[in-house]
């Protein structure tokens, strides 16, 4: 058996991997992220390749050190781009100037970190710098392999354990190492490139985009200073970040490897050692450093000091000492010691990422206050695990869970053991968060309303310990009383004990128990009294996961089978060796496994034996299944059997035991959920276990009522030894019946399962989505809309600001501005020019452009050209292999000899030419049929081996399905296969039913049910062709849609499931189709377009379907029957296809008019992605077969539809911009921003989101431009799933103005935002487009600079407002018409100019509004919600604390202020204290619990202009709201909504009053809701802007 370095001591160098002549290992990363070997036993031979290179079993000698150096680059540009002192640089530009290459670690396109080659010095600057992460070496071997063949000189710079690796390959090989020269690095030890990965995703999130330039530890500040990493956004702003740094040098996230390094020593096996000389300064060699960088050099071998000494020209440098060197070398001495608290970083990592530890390990934030920003929401879903990690039984029930509750928004996990779920689930589709909460806990935690779910399991009957059990109940009580929704799950033993009866007696009637087995709930409604009902064990929901150990292993049982064996699956448990005896010694256990052993073998003789464990935990004085495991072997190889044992890793997860499981014959085991498992797979199981001998493990009972609850008889279950092997015998002799009876009980209770799952259907969860959504809206309105502060503080503030404006301010403005606009006339002039200038520019380049396309284009016709000739010589290639052949037989050789003697006896034409012709072919064909017999028997083993390896396919069978799936098939069986398993993997959870339409298959299809059960089939007699086959299976269909899918398709994520929830959306839509793409990821169609003339096109095909124009929804012309989805009723009503167009073709085209005609839309869906391997039923060629009716159709088609076509359809090719969307009759309106819209982060883009919306409700064509160009998945989709075109990516970046000219007739009407961004659109849309332009400013940001200069006495504030009001006005008086969100802003603008045209636009869109049930003695404390990346917020938070709050607490004590918003300061951070909590960011969930449980919100904010979004928010939510006039701004008829207080004093006065006064706050709370109702609907945006786009 092969033994590689265990996981403590491997350094990942992937060396075993290189040298592995069959491939049988592979790399494979850990939870950490760390790569690790992994081997195939089903490709491994032993031949020890691996073990005899692998540098940690094989440790090397030490090396020599001959030379110690201090040494710098003379280059000093070179050394400031350096880590250290460029030592590296110059040695490999040594090497690369010779001809040779150099081996070192860059980043690729997403920052991960490699091992690359360069061959040129242009490619160095990649291996420039330090990157503190383990660098994958999978591009290094096979290359270097080829370099040191062909003789170059080869520099590899890695880590030392990199080097060794690559050492110990070069030895193995036997490759010449004469030119390898191998440099180490002085190294810290190497984290995780996991981590690594997060942190970069992290800091994308942040800044949208990947860093760009990134740089470990740059030298901006000098050598001496560098400790964080540096590099710059996409908006181009430089940032330096160093938590990345710390957690590397905190020692947390190295390698477990790394703390038994070897290779900390001077004395290495590399040519040369390479670091940074720390503590230069301390030694004689000082005056060489220059905070620039000085490289410490230790030199191992001859090659080394040739490499020195080629390069000593271009370096200075100094020998030193040994002592020197190692005196500030820790890595020389030592390795780093393990940190004691690791495993806690690496649990809390897995439980909250990288933020998390960033705050606890590095921040010294404590952990409280972290999860304090996460905690649960009213009405959040929440389940309590049993136990935790380790239990595969506890696996399955966790995985049942995720994929019953697939669709549950924001779950929340608890679990009551330290070892978190999420390294374990790692293949998990569902997100969840999760923390690890004490069962002591679970009471404090769960005391809130919540809908809770209790997976109780064997915890909650005292089967695992009574205060386990007691401490459940508890807290299940705490929540019902809370008024949580509450579900308990669990099994229920005959003699439970009075204190949990007691528990559950108390507990309120509302509390609902849900039984996994008949005999547990028999049980529980006999000792408790109460009614439980029934609900499969969650195990039973388990998906499989396969994976390379499971190929593996179903690959040797499939083997054992072949060869006649019987295949056991057996465990060993603690419980129930318990269960059989009373003594707990190692003998005991030893006689234990072998009498199990020898029933077995004796009983089946032909056994072959797989160890299964099913649990790894190891508790004291227990034996885990894996301890079981290694006894086995043992007492196996005692009896003379170990050669029919295997064993199966004991951390093999219970998802993938499922994938092996049904490969057995029978599974023998004494674990509950093991039972399941092997029941869920069809495999019938002998459970043994005993009476118990101690109380704890009586499991008898929950295994006879699981057997029969799901077999149907309850005698399988063993309570001997000895009646285990009349249970073997039984089993053996009567296997088949019993596993058809099984597989059939299992299809009805699928059946029932199915149904029981659907009490977690998630529609109750998307309400509160959709709530949550709008609670999110409204705090993102607040973050950073809040601009404005103190316009007036009553009707005489506001004059007297007005005074100082138009008096004191108006020398100095008006000058100011006379000279902006001298500078405006000037700047114009000028940009005139440069517009000539660039126009003549972008003329010539519009005419390069022109003739590289015409080139490009005739390119592409010879490469297509030489593709067809390509397959004519490879059709041609077959006869000519045949001829050859045939010229190759004997008798050829003789018959040609004949021939020529005959065609002088019978010339060609002849009669007796033609005879003779065919007696010589008799001979040729029997020749041929004769060799062609071994092929043809080859092909049917190779086709028949290839059917039986197949594994079974599970369709789900509905008897309400929603969807039917007709797959049309005619032959071309592994096509087919491929099809359903691809609808049996991504259609989970989905009711829906598969019809296959087989047209008379002669190939496997025939025995399709043989490998895939749940299938409806309809047969045909004879070949009916496509169109009639479709039309009969279809009258099979049961569902509320048909849906027609090809056979040659693979479907993927969310397939159906966008098809149904688009279709079930909208009552207009008749049918709906999916975006197809080739097998080589070209488009074939987004949708159809179908012309006046009756030619069609497939909208994009051969494209890159990533393209923003192939993913929104949009109406079409038609579409593919290839995968399209039709109302049941409509497709009736129709008749189905018309059978005119038999036998195929066009008819996909005809139905979409017909659907049409009867007064429905056709959609195309985006997200509905679908794989097509087109051709491979009917070929691609026209001109012959069935294809060539796509021709003869076409003709019937335009017949039957020519009205319609030349009325409604454009001319061929003509106005394709509306044409692929059909919005002919839709006025375009374009939207810009500065990006898209993130609605649930900042106000001002929820409004922009609500306006988008409401314009494609209004019947517009709606195009939005992000100006950063940038695809940002979730919210981009969002826009494309309403059907609006989002313009990103490169391409538009760049030719966004060639866009608007090319469509500029289309375009109706401009909706810009913000003038930072209209500035840049307006003059060109104006110029180039006749559209009407509408400019919505958001706020007045001139007048939000000049309050803020009012309140500070900024001078630059001034000089900015009046830039800013330079440009405003301008934009204005541009636009058609101008939009803000108050008449505040109206009447400021009209004392300026009273002839622009500025309305008052409806900021806030809130579709409804619910009044709370306000009552005081349920809420306590103030808050105060803002973004403090705006700077009135900051300024408002820290007035409040320090003027206003100190008044209010004289008088109220108690009361605590709650600051929440993201980006706090530290100015902010510092104010938190047991009155002041400082939260930071918040989730909408837990924003909308503040809005519950405050009695109050605050808003003092000081300066800043327009409406504030967190007041409307707050009065949306009926919180009251105390503000300043500044907060109150625009807010106008809300007198009896909001309090409004100026003066410190009267502000805390008020404040005070309202506190203790419910009728008043009741009352404010009321009026409120009702103003956001009236003011605030989406009625009243819909009028303001209706008659401006008309």
């Amino acid at each position: 058996m092969v033994v590689l370095a265990d996981k403590e001591n491997c350094t990942g160098c992937g060396a075993c991997q290189a040298v592995c002549p069959y491939g049988a290992i592979q790399m494979i990363k850990s939870a950490e992220g760390f790569a690790y070997p992994q081997i195939s036993s089903g490709k491994c031979i032993e031949c020890g390749a691996c073990e005899a290179t692998c540098p940690v079993i094989n440790i090397s000698t030490p090396g020599d050190l001959l030379k110690v150096l201090a040494a710098k680059s003379k280059n000093e540009e070179e050394r400031k781009k350096s880590s250290s002192g460029g030592i590296f640089s110059v040695l490999a530009k040594g090497v690369l100037q010779q001809g040779g290459v150099v081996y070192g670690a860059a980043f690729d396109d997403a920052l991960a970190v490699e091992q690359v080659r360069i061959d040129t010095v242009a490619d160095l600057d990649k291996l420039r710098g330090s990157k503190y992460v383990q660098s994958d070496m999978k591009k290094v071997y096979g290359a270097l392999k080829k370099d040191l063949n062909t003789d170059r000189s080869v520099l590899f710079v890695g880590t030392p354990c990199q080097v060794d690796g690559v050492q110990a390959f070069v030895r193995q090989q036997g490759l010449p190492a004469g030119q390898l020269y191998c440099a180490a690095l002085i190294c810290h030890g190497v984290s995780s490139p996991g981590v690594w990965q997060d942190y970069i995703n992290w800091q994308r999130n942040l800044y949208e985009k990947y860093p760009i330039n990134l740089r470990f530890c740059g030298k901006e500040e000098g050598w001496h200073a560098r400790k964080a990493i540096r590099f710059q956004t996409a908006a181009g702003k430089q940032m330096s970040d160093s938590s990345f740094i710390e957690c590397f040098l905190s020692d947390q996230i190295l390698r477990p490897g790394c703390y038994n390094c070897h290779y900390t020593t001077p004395y290495r096996n590399a040519d040369l050692t390479l670091g940074d000389f720390w503590g230069i300064e301390n030694t004689s060699h000082r005056e060489m450093d220059d905070d620039i960088g000085v490289s410490l050099i230790l030199c191992h071998t001859e090659k080394g000091e040739k490499l020195l000494n080629s390069i000593q020209d271009e370096i200075e440098q100094q020998e030193a000492t040994v002592e020197e060197a190692l005196a500030n070398q820790r890595t020389l001495n030592s390795p780093f010691e393990r940190p004691s608290n690791r495993d806690e970083f690496w649990n809390d990592y897995f439980a909250g990422g990288l933020p998390l530890v960033v705050h606890k390990y590095i921040s010294q934030d404590p952990l409280d206050a972290y999860l304090d920003a996460v905690h649960l929401t009213t009405g959040q879903r929440v389940v309590v695990l049993p136990d935790g990690t380790g239990s595969k039984g506890d696996e399955a029930l966790l995985r049942g869970v995720l994929n019953v509750m697939k669709g549950t928004p924001n779950l929340v996990l608890l679990t009551p053991r330290k070892e978190l779920w999420r390294d374990v689930v790692t293949d998990r589709t569902l997100e969840f968060t999760e923390y690890y909460v004490s069962v002591n806990q679970l009471q404090k935690q769960l005391a809130r309303p919540l809908d809770l779910v209790v997976v109780g399991t064997d915890v909650i009957d005292g089967t695992c310990g009574l205060e386990d059990s007691l401490g459940r109940l508890k807290a299940v009580a705490a929540a019902a009383k809370a008024g949580s929704t509450v579900r308990v799950f669990c099994s229920f033993r005959s003699d439970v004990k009075e204190e949990i009866l007691e528990e559950i007696a108390g507990l309120p009637q509302t509390v609902q128990f849900y039984l996994r087995d008949m005999l547990s709930l028999e049980n529980f409604n006999k000792l408790t009294g109460r009614k439980g009902e029934y609900f499969p064990d969650f195990a039973f929901f388990c998906e499989t996961q396969k994976s390379l150990l499971t190929e593996d292993y179903t690959a040797q049982i499939k083997e054992a089978k072949a060869g006649g064996s019987t295949v056991v699956g057996l465990n060993f448990g603690e419980p129930s060796f318990r269960s059989f005896y009373a003594e707990h010694t190692p003998a005991m256990r030893a006689k234990y496994v072998e009498t199990v052993l020898r029933s077995i073998c004796e009983e089946i003789p032909s056994a072959r034996i797989w160890l299964i464990s099913h649990d790894y935990r190891h508790w004291n004085g227990y034996f885990s299944d894996a301890d079981y495991q290694n006894l086995t072997m043992q007492v196996a190889e005692n009896i003379g059997c170990s050669e029919r044992v295997t064993l199966i890793p004991a951390r093999t997860s219970h998802a993938e035991l499922l994938e092996i499981l049904p490969e057995f014959d029978m599974v023998v085991t004494g674990r509950m959920h093991l039972s399941v498992a092997s029941m869920r797979s069809g495999i019938v199981p002998i459970v043994y276990t005993g009476a118990s001998k101690d109380g704890k493990f009586s499991m008898i009972e929950k295994v006879r009522g699981m057997l029969q609850s799901r077999l149907g008889r309850g005698d399988l279950a063993a309570t001997s030894l000895n009646q285990l092997r009349a249970a073997l015998r039984m089993v053996n002799q009567d296997r088949e019946t019993l596993k058809q009876t099984l597989q059939q009980n299992n299809r009805i209770n699928m059946e029932k399962d199915s149904a029981y799952g659907a009490m977690f259907a998630p529609t109750q969860a998307k309400l509160e989505t959709q709530q949550s959504e709008q609670i999110l809206y409204q705090e993102m309105l607040m973050r950073t809309a809040e601009s404005i502060h103190q316009l007036r503080e009553d009707q005489n503030t506001e004059q007297a600001i007005k005074q100082r404006l138009f008096e004191n301010e108006k020398a100095n403005l008006h000058g100011h501005i006379e000279q902006l606009i001298e500078s405006e006339r000037c700047l114009n002039a000028q940009i005139g020019n440069l517009e000539e200038q660039l126009q003549d520019q972008v003329e010539n380049t519009n005419a390069k452009i022109v003739e590289l396309y015409q080139q490009k284009q005739a390119l592409d016709e010879l490469r297509n050209s030489i593709a067809g000739l390509n397959n004519q010589i490879q059709q041609l290639q077959q006869p000519m292999l045949s001829l050859n052949a045939i010229y190759a037989s004997r008798t050829w050789r003789y018959s040609h000899k004949l021939a020529t003697m005959a065609r002088r006896v019978c010339p060609a034409g002849s009669l007796r030419a033609r005879v003779a012709g065919a007696i010589v072919r008799v001979p040729l064909r029997f020749e041929h049929w004769v060799r062609s017999l071994p092929a043809k028997r080859r092909a049917k083993k190779e086709q028949k081996y290839y059917f039986e390896r197949l594994a079974p396919i599970t369709l789900p069978q509905s008897e309400e399905p929603l969807v039917s799936i007709v797959i049309p098939v005619y032959n071309q069986f592994p096509f087919t296969y491929n099809c359903l398993r691809t609808i049996a993997a991504e259609c989970a959870g989905m009711e829906y039913e598969v019809i296959l339409a087989d047209d008379n298959s002669t190939d496997e299809t025939c025995r399709i049910t043989e490998k895939v059960s749940g299938l409806i089939i309809s047969r045909n007699a004879e070949n009916q062709r496509f169109l009639r086959n479709c039309n009969n299976a279809a009258q099979l269909a049961r569902g509320k849609y048909v849906m027609f899918l090809n056979n040659d398709t693979e479907v993927q994520p969310e397939w159906l499931q966008s098809l149904c929830e688009t279709i079930e959306a909208d009552d207009s839509i008749g049918m709906v189709g999916s975006k197809l793409i080739y097998a080589n990821g070209q488009l074939q169609e987004a949708g159809g377009i179908l012309w006046a003339d009756g030619s069609a096109w497939n909208y994009g095909h051969g494209d890159d379907p990533e393209k923003s124009e192939y993913n929104y929804v949009k109406e079409v012309d038609y579409i593919s029957g290839c995968s399209m989805m039709i109302r049941r009723s409509l497709w009736e009503e129709i008749g189905g296809f018309d059978e005119r167009f038999v036998p195929a073709y066009c008819e996909d085209s005809d139905l979409a008019f017909e659907v049409r005609a009867h007064g429905y839309k056709v959609i195309y869906q985006p997200k509905s992605v679908v794989i097509h391997h087109e051709g491979i039923s009917n070929g691609t060629d026209t001109s012959c077969g069935q294809k060539q009716y796509q021709i003869v159709n076409a003709k019937k088609f335009y017949e039957k539809w020519q009205s319609v076509l030349e009325d409604d359809q454009f001319e061929h090719a003509k106005n394709v911009f509306c044409a692929r969307d059909r919005s002919c009759g839709k006025p375009c309106v374009l939207f810009i921003d500065h990006y898209t819209p993130t609605y649930d982060q900042d106000a001002g883009s929820r409004t922009v989101f609500e306006y988008l919306r409401l314009f494609v409700q209004m019947g517009y064509n709606v195009k939005f431009i992000p100006d950063n160009f940038y695809r940002m998945p979730k919210y981009c989709e969002a826009l494309q799933q309403l059907g609006i075109e989002v313009l990103y990516g490169p391409e538009y970046a760049q030719h966004w103005k060639e866009w608007i000219i090319e469509n500029k007739e289309a375009i109706k009407f401009v909706f810009t935002n913000r003038p930072h961004i209209s500035i840049k659109y307006m003059d060109f849309l104006r110029e180039k487009t006749n559209a009407k332009i509408a400019y919505y400013g958001h706020d007045l940001h001139f007048l939000r600079e000049l309050r803020e200069y009012e309140l500070t006495g900024d001078k630059t504030k001034l000089e900015s407002s009046s830039k800013w009001k330079a440009i405003e006005f301008a934009l204005m008086r541009k636009a058609d018409v101008a939009y803000y969100p108050s008449k505040i802003e109206q009447d400021i603008i009209h004392e300026s100019d009273p002839s622009i045209n500025v309305k008052v636009l409806v900021p806030y869109i809130f579709s409804e509004v619910t009044t709370p049930d306000y009552v005081l003695e349920e809420r306590e404390d103030i808050m105060f919600l803002g973004g403090f990346n705006h700077g009135p917020n900051v300024d408002a938070a820290l007035w409040f604390a320090k003027e206003i709050l100190p008044l209010v607490q004289e008088k109220l004590p108690k009361v605590r202020w709650h600051v929440l918003g993201s980006h706090p300061p530290k100015e902010v951070q510092a104010l938190a204290s047991d009155t002041i909590k400082v939260h930071g960011f918040v989730t909408d969930e837990e924003l909308a619990e503040f809005y519950e449980d405050c009695r109050m919100s605050v808003v003092p904010l000081r300066y800043g202009a327009g409406i504030k979004g967190k007041v409307v928010e707050a009065m949306k939510f009926g919180i009251p709201v105390l503000t300043t006039s500044v907060g109150a701004e625009g807010i106008l008829g809300a007198e009896n909504s909001l309090a409004v207080e100026d003066d410190p004093q009267a502000f805390a006065d008020r404040l005070c009053s309202l506190y203790e006064d419910e009728s008043a706050l009741r009352a404010m709370s009321a009026a409120s809701c009702e103003y956001i109702r009236t003011q605030y609907g989406p009625e009243n945006a819909m009028n303001l802007i209706k008659e401006d786009f008309t």
